[in-house]
């Protein structure tokens, strides 16, 4: 009786972690949303403000970018297992020759693609806006993604305040 007391305190001890470690999942999840909802918002506000596109334009731009989105993140991933797969082919005591130069093809193939697909992605925005308005739009693109990346990795802070004060105009 005893034992089985036991397994069933056991069980539901660990019953208890699994869903305290679901809900931190979800948590993250929902700030991870939440975050993502407030860039947005902040971009099209700039997009607005600072290099003087209408809501209507904007919300074009969204939609065209949201479209190109799951392709680049794709194309991300891939070009993190390439990268993966090309440390871990440094690694072996016996480099074979052949598997890098596969490797670096598919890198190569890979960079392509994203270049390609950037230049879709602009080539479609451009069709929207006056050529000004789309040159503003890259250096602002430019500059705003590098502010984001900088924050995602702890730097690049005080840069993000300086340069939205600045318009791109």
């Amino acid at each position: 009786m005893k034992k089985l007391t036991a397994v069933i305190i056991s069980l539901l001890i660990v019953l208890s972690a699994l869903a305290v470690f679901a809900q931190e999942i979800e948590d993250r999840k929902a700030k991870r949303d939440r975050i993502a909802t407030k860039v947005e918002e902040l971009r099209k506000e700039i997009l607005i403000s600072k290099v003087g596109l209408t809501e209507s334009e904007v919300s074009e731009i969204t939609a065209i970018n949201k479209k190109y989105r799951e392709k680049r993140r794709s194309l991300f991933k891939e070009r993190f297992e390439n990268r993966r797969a090309l440390s871990k082919a440094l690694r072996e005591e016996t480099v074979n020759e052949s598997e890098l130069k596969s490797i670096l093809n598919k890198r190569s193939s890979l960079d392509d693609k994203m270049t390609s697909l950037k230049r879709q992605e602009e080539k479609e925005i451009s069709k929207l806006l006056t050529t000004e308005q789309f040159a503003r739009y890259i250096v602002f693109n430019e500059r705003f993604n590098r502010q984001m990346r900088g924050l995602v990795a702890g730097t690049g802070t005080n840069r993000v305040k300086r340069d939205n004060r600045t318009n791109v105009k």
